[in-house]
């Protein structure tokens, strides 16, 4: 092959490589143009090949969970419905979606891919994403990925000891451990794994999975005292198959609903009212009896003064 036609082929491999999305990815589009950086805009859906927006006949402006779900996706802690007025003219994908507050993912959300007779570019659904990311409250064993160009495709990162670190790709980093990672993170699929240098902190090396629902449950998925060292970490690109029976993991499977802090706060306020209760339980008896003691006592006291009076009057 002429040398001068094998450079522009070699880009556009590598750009297909780094920009391809799983089914099921998201993104926000404004004015015809999407940049993972957008927090606002019209959400488009990757679905059976091709990216569209949502249909939504019966919203009316107000979208349910669904910014909730997508921002969630894009790696905020949440969002609302948004108005930028960008249409777009491209079919929709994906309609009339309801979306439950648990759903981590858009096509965890029950929706329907046959159009309907009539469906306008105003149905599109619009969101506006909250400044604040996901990761920045953190879980021990959370996962997330990072550099990737679309949701659900990047580097493999986990919360280890008060640190995001990566996960190495080891010889048992395969499609099960790629599949578990996409599955914590809402997916029930990966579409693509692969390796990609670093330098910086690596915390799970050798991990070994089977389908599992968070990569902590696999072997070699639980964060260990001290870090490892490896030269790769590994990569993965995510998709939601919605003709699979497996189903994605929801927001609090993986151990994100409470904090360690929350669940030592909750233990101490149990343990403190528990104390008070006891305390009532063994004080208010007492006082009861002392009270009933001192009414009795002086209600006999008055009755004897009573009967001396009367008999020094007789």
């Amino acid at each position: 092959m002429n040398s001068c036609l094998l450079v522009p082929v070699v880009v556009l491999l590598f750009f297909s490589a780094v920009n391809g999305q799983g089914n099921g990815a998201v993104r926000l589009n404004v004015n015809g143009g999407s940049l993972p950086t957008y927090t606002q805009g019209v959400v488009e859906v990757y679905y059976n090949s091709e990216w569209g927006p949502i249909c939504d006949r019966y919203a009316y402006g107000s979208f349910g969970n669904i910014p909730s779900v997508v921002c969630h996706q894009l790696g905020y802690t949440g969002g609302y419905s948004g108005s930028t007025s960008s249409y777009l003219s491209t079919s929709p994908v994906i309609y009339d979606v309801s979306c439950s507050s648990n759903s981590l993912v858009i096509l965890q959300c029950t929706h329907f891919s046959s159009p309907p007779s009539t469906c306008y570019s105003s149905d599109n659904v619009e969101v506006t994403c909250y400044s604040t990311r996901i990761w920045d409250s953190p879980y021990t064993g959370m996962v997330r990925l990072q550099n990737g160009y679309y949701s659900g495709q990047g580097m493999v990162q986990v919360y280890c000891n008060g640190q995001w670190g990566v996960v190495c790709n080891s010889a048992s980093f395969d499609s099960y451990a790629a599949t578990t990672v996409c599955t914590q993170l809402g997916y029930n699929d990966q579409s693509d794994y692969s390796s990609t240098s670093f330098t910086g902190t690596a915390w799970l090396d050798n991990v070994d999975c089977y389908y599992e629902s968070c990569l902590s449950q696999c072997s070699g998925g639980s964060c260990p005292s001290s870090s490892v060292y490896c030269s790769s970490a590994a990569n993965v690109t995510c998709s939601y198959n919605t003709g699979s029976s497996r189903y994605g993991s929801t927001r609090y499977t993986c151990g994100g609903g409470l904090t360690a802090g929350a669940i030592v706060g909750i233990v101490i306020g149990a343990l403190v009212a528990f104390f008070i209760c006891v305390v009532l339980i063994i004080t208010i008896p007492i006082c009861v009896c002392c009270c009933l003691g001192i009414g009795i006592g002086a209600a006999a006291g008055g009755t004897r003064r009573t009967t001396v009076a009367y008999s020094n009057m007789a």
